[in-house]
């Protein structure tokens, strides 16, 4: 993850420099593209992250450039779905037996859903939006600025995790994990002027929503089993399936409660 772009060392207070990572950020995503959809989407959060800071800040443009990033990913979001669900099935595939595991099975070697888009035009796209964003002017920039956004992430990551409850259900767990992730991708982003006692809040940000993601995941092939009668109650193969995905769901987001908890103390101590 802290590979895609980060602040330079020489950075000392650098909004150019956070202009810098979000041009980088749309570059690398519009070369990843063709060949690594996963790094370039990746690419793209960072991005958003920077564009977050800037939203922050008071930049009057952010906002609906962020938004424009966020459509944009959306657009490779249902290829990148149907390659988790077969993902998750073939791996239910290893652990269950007869009926359900030829349920699994069939699951994974469904063909894709429609919805795939042209990479070469998705990458132009990127291309023209950095364009865009170049000609747009950043602000001055503090530590003090910089450390209330900072605490404005982990108000909002913190809130969505008590949105989230005891039973959480898809899109209470989506909204926690993206907040998450945004907290994660600034302190990467920043990582130069993170205190040290900070530095690793990322990575360990960074497993909180490895298993919000994979709670995520074995909700779509819950839902990838039940089709369109999603409250229909199922039988047999494809009632184990669910039921098998449906356990692993649940221990994915006690694992991401149980990594989240000592957070909660670390983030509140001063990040920069």
């Amino acid at each position: 993850t802290t590979e895609i772009y980060t602040l330079s060392l020489h950075d000392a207070l650098p909004i150019s420099g956070l202009q810098r990572v979000l041009l980088r950020c749309l570059e690398l995503a519009a070369e990843a593209a063709p060949e690594n959809v996963h790094r370039a989407r990746l690419a793209l959060k960072r991005a958003r992250a920077v564009l977050r800071l800037g939203e922050a800040l008071g930049l009057p443009w952010a906002g609906a450039a962020r938004c424009r990033l966020a459509r944009h990913a959306r657009r490779v979001g249902t290829a990148r779905d149907w390659v988790v669900v077969a993902g998750v099935a073939r791996e239910s595939a290893l652990i269950l037996r007869g009926d359900a595991k030829r349920c699994a099975l069939a699951v994974a070697g469904a063909p894709p859903t429609a919805g795939a888009v042209r990479l070469s035009a998705w990458s132009r796209w990127l291309i023209n939006e950095r364009v865009r964003l170049a000609a747009c002017p950043w602000p001055a920039l503090t530590r003090r600025r910089l450390r209330r956004v900072l605490a404005k992430s982990e108000r909002r990551a913190r809130r969505h995790s008590r949105a989230a409850g005891n039973a959480p259900g898809a899109g209470a767990l989506h909204e926690w994990r993206k907040a998450v992730i945004v907290l994660r991708e600034q302190l990467y982003v920043l990582q130069p002027l993170v205190l040290r006692p900070q530095v690793r809040l990322a990575a360990r940000l960074h497993e909180v929503a490895r298993k919000l993601g994979a709670a995520g995941d074995w909700q779509m092939l819950i839902d990838a089993v039940r089709g369109p009668s999603r409250r229909t109650a199922l039988e047999g193969g494809p009632g184990r399936l669910i039921a098998h995905a449906h356990d692993a769901r649940h221990r994915a987001i006690a694992q991401a409660r149980d990594a989240w908890s000592p957070l909660r103390h670390a983030l509140r101590r001063k990040l920069v």
